[in-house]
């Protein structure tokens, strides 16, 4: 997944399943296991991080949704602006 965000291409971790499966552990874990999130984020970073190509630039996007019930929440709208506009479901 690494290699093809490297390359400049849109890369998506999805985690489904019912609740208390552990999707939140698997995707942030907690404490001195860190999850998906974390350990891509930080691969991705220290990669950038050791880049020599000075004609390179970089740019990171992120964007985390959580779908239930047919709504879609962006994760990362701080608490104060939640629930102002609703995303579309496309």
């Amino acid at each position: 997944m690494l290699d093809k965000a490297w390359k400049g291409l849109n890369t998506t971790i999805f985690a489904y399943g019912q609740t208390g499966s552990g999707k939140s552990y698997t995707t942030f874990g907690y404490g001195a296991n860190p999850g998906l999130v974390p350990m891509c984020s930080d691969k991705l970073f220290e990669r950038i991080r050791n880049n020599k190509d000075t004609t390179l630039s970089f740019k990171v996007k992120v964007q985390m949704v959580e779908i239930y019930l047919e709504r879609i929440q962006d994760l990362l709208v701080p608490a104060a602006l939640k629930g102002k506009k609703e995303l579309e479901v496309r």
